[in-house]
């Protein structure tokens, strides 16, 4: 009789372990835009650069954008630029969407697992990227009280700049 009590106790335990484990999402909507602007250099002249901002107002830093594990996020893609651009998730189940021209894209994704997955403009992906075109997913876990932080450095050569926003290509084996 007291073997099955304790039994169950151990089972009511390790239900209980599995069940405070569950996540469950929720639906989340965001907006970015891409913009094109000037970002100054380091020597006070003003080089070409691109971006996924939170506004229509061009910023040279990429949105953040954070989730819980387990969320879905809508997010809608508005190309306020006069070429075609792409949003795309690296090692990500591909979107593969590309964006005309002003005009617009919604594309969802979800995440099961903790950590930062990188967005871009995969139409021209390494020009692109260059020219800023990149930010950070990151997906975290609610129960953890960690603070994050971000450290995004970037180099850049100004005749790439010119030459990538005037769409002419660029020979990488050069850059310096």
């Amino acid at each position: 009789m007291r073997t099955s009590r304790n039994l169950s106790r151990i089972a009511l335990f390790v239900v209980g372990v599995v069940t405070s484990f569950q996540v469950t999402g929720t639906a989340v909507e965001d907006t970015v835009y891409i913009n094109r602007g000037q970002m100054l250099a380091i020597d006070s002249t003003y080089i070409p650069y691109y971006a996924f901002n939170a506004t229509s107002v061009f910023d040279k830093e990429n949105e953040r954008l954070s989730l819980f594990v387990g969320d879905t996020m809508s997010l809608t893609v508005i190309n306020t630029d006069s070429l075609t651009h792409g949003f795309d998730i690296k090692d990500y189940l591909s979107i593969d969407t590309l964006i005309a021209a002003y005009d617009t894209a919604i594309v969802s994704f979800t995440f099961q697992d903790i950590g930062v997955h990188i967005y871009y403009d995969h139409s021209n992906a390494e020009g692109y990227r260059y020219m800023g075109l990149g930010g950070m997913i990151t997906v975290i876990d609610p129960s953890l009280s960690a603070s994050p932080f971000y450290w995004n450095i970037k180099e850049h050569q100004k005749s790439f700049n010119e030459d990538i926003d005037n769409g002419l290509p660029v020979d990488w084996s050069t850059f310096y």
